[in-house]
C-alpha cells in the first residue's frame, strides 16, 4: 500500500532552493555573460629551481652563494574594457636557502611571467637574510598581468606559465642535477 505524504509542508524548503538556485545563476553572470574562470597558472619544472654561485669557475658546494626555489603563487582575475581583456594578480612565493659563499646575506630573484603564445615579462625582488637565520621564505609584490582574450579564447583556455629567470649555465645545471 502506497502511502502518500502531503506537500504542504515541503513549499517553503522547495521555495528556498529554487530561490537559492538563481542567485547562484544570477551570480555566474557578469553584464550578461557566463563568467570563465581565471587563466590556467603553472609552474615551469626547470626553472623552478636555482642554484646560484659566486662569481668565478668554482661550482662545489663552498661556491653556493644561494638556493632558490618557487614554491607557490596566489592569483586572481576578472573582466576589463568590456570584457575583452582579463586582468590577472599574481603574487609568487620563494623559499630561499643561504649558500656558505654569501657572506653578505643579499641576493636578487629575478622570475617571469609569461602568457602561453604571447608575451613574458621579467620581473626582479631583492631579500636579505636575517643574520640567525639561513633559510628566508620570501611572498614578492602583486603583479598584474593584462590578457587581451583573442576571438575563440577563453579565460579558462590561457596558460601562465611562472618560472625563474635563469641563464643558460642554470639551466642546464638544473637538468643535469634533477632530482
Amino acid at each position: 500500500m502506497r502511502k502518500f505524504f502531503p506537500a504542504r509542508p515541503l513549499l517553503p524548503l522547495l521555495a528556498a532552493v529554487l530561490l537559492v538556485s538563481g542567485c547562484a545563476e544570477m551570480k555566474n553572470k557578469v553584464m550578461g555573460k557566463e563568467v570563465g574562470q581565471c587563466p590556467t597558472i603553472r609552474i615551469l619544472a626547470d626553472a623552478a629551481h636555482q642554484t646560484k654561485f659566486k662569481p668565478g669557475p668554482g661550482r662545489d658546494i663552498t661556491d653556493i652563494l644561494y638556493t632558490l626555489d618557487l614554491v607557490d603563487y596566489q592569483g586572481s582575475c576578472g573582466w576589463r574594457d568590456k570584457d575583452t581583456h582579463i586582468e590577472t594578480a599574481i603574487k609568487v612565493m620563494f623559499d630561499i636557502d643561504r649558500g656558505p659563499a654569501n657572506l653578505q646575506g643579499l641576493g636578487e630573484i629575478l622570475y617571469f611571467v609569461a602568457v602561453e603564445n604571447r608575451a613574458k615579462q621579467i620581473f626582479s625582488t631583492k631579500f636579505k637574510f636575517d643574520p640567525s637565520m639561513p633559510k628566508l621564505r620570501q611572498v614578492d609584490e602583486e603583479v598584474s598581468i593584462d590578457i587581451p582574450i583573442r576571438p575563440g579564447d577563453t579565460p579558462y583556455n590561457t596558460v601562465i606559465w611562472l618560472g625563474l629567470q635563469l641563464s643558460p649555465d642554470e639551466l642546464d645545471y638544473n637538468r643535469r642535477t634533477r632530482k
